[in-house]
């Protein structure tokens, strides 16, 4: 039988974690989320998914998208995008609910400027001098 949860070695539950990621953590940011992470040194990717009730008062959809988050999340296998291990916290930052497409668009494009960003740090600058 085919497993569909999304894996406890994949969510973040440490709050000495979390607020780490705050502290010492890069930001991006995409259309609907504002996404914080900082390289883990732990095997397996690990997420965290908040939906401010500033933004979403009702518990009914706020607990929707996270869902929905974690859905697109499980099924874009992100454990697989980053081998080394990185620690993220999604935010979302919209006011309204969005439909499953837009959601999952918007975590693919936080997720290139994450491999952007980490690939632009790794490689580094050669000055040829001569």
């Amino acid at each position: 039988m085919t497993d569909f949860s999304f894996p406890k070695e994949n969510r973040l539950c440490s709050l000495k974690q979390i607020s780490k990621i705050f502290k010492e953590g890069d930001v991006v940011y995409s259309n609907y989320f504002k996404v914080l992470y900082i390289k883990s040194g732990y095997p397996n990717t690990r997420v965290v998914i908040s939906v401010p009730k500033r933004n979403i008062k009702l518990a009914v959809q706020r607990n929707r998208i996270k869902r929905v988050t974690r859905e697109s999340l499980r099924l874009l296998k992100i454990a697989t995008y980053f081998p080394e291990g990185l620690d993220l916290f999604f935010i979302y930052s919209s006011a309204t609910v969005q439909e499953y497409s837009t959601i999952n668009k918007s975590i693919v494009d936080a997720i290139a400027k994450i491999d952007k960003n980490l690939k632009k740090r790794v490689s580094p600058t050669t000055n040829s001098s001569g």
